[in-house]
């Protein structure tokens, strides 16, 4: 369950990308849950195979909306890794600092693990290196009716699934409601 520790026992009609244990825990989440819901629903066909669905929170005052990231595969010391472009969401934006990634391998309100790991990728100086306030964040923790978020985020914020919790999560994987709901818990917990 998205909500709490219980066994989920099913999805939500619309998305089929988030689970829950009942109707109290799906109302619970819907706050946070619907208004990207249609959304999802409604990404655009798949650019190509080594596109992944992501999440953008852009710094332009827009809500988070998803996207399709290009990964692709690439060796580095012999070994085969995908790396994800993320150079349309930060060579436009405010700061000059390179973009750093966080992995978030549990979920911080409920304090258990993820089966897979979430990436957050923002600029490593976001705070020193002129990047804008980064609306988003709070709009979609407005709308969730989550509270506050405490820190300053600033510049572009994107988000990718990668499978598995271990030091290289690779590959990429296309990002869930799920993740989106673990994310929200992620910036007001930070």
């Amino acid at each position: 369950c998205a909500m709490c520790l219980s066994k989920d026992e099913f999805r939500c009609t619309k998305c089929q990308s988030i689970s829950y244990c009942s109707e109290e825990c799906q109302k619970a989440d819907s706050q946070c849950h619907q208004p990207l819901c249609t959304n999802f629903t409604q990404q655009g066909a798949r650019p190509s195979p080594q596109h992944r669905l992501g999440l953008e929170f852009p710094d332009s005052g827009a809500g988070p909306r998803f996207v399709w990231v290009q990964c692709e595969m690439r060796y580095e010391d012999d070994t085969l890794y995908q790396f994800r472009n993320m150079k349309p969401y930060f060579d436009h934006a405010s700061g000059y600092t390179y973009p750093r990634q966080r992995i978030i391998r549990r979920n911080s309100r409920l304090d258990r693990p993820l089966r897979n790991a979430i990436e957050l990728t923002s600029r490593d100086g976001f705070l020193v290196d002129g990047s804008v306030h980064n609306p988003a964040v709070y709009l979609a923790a407005s709308f969730g009716g989550l509270g506050e978020v405490p820190g300053d985020w600033r510049g572009p914020v994107v988000v990718m699934r990668a499978k598995g919790c271990g030091v290289d999560s690779n590959p990429y994987l296309d990002i869930t409601m799920g993740d989106f709901r673990c994310v929200m818990d992620y910036f007001c917990n930070f």
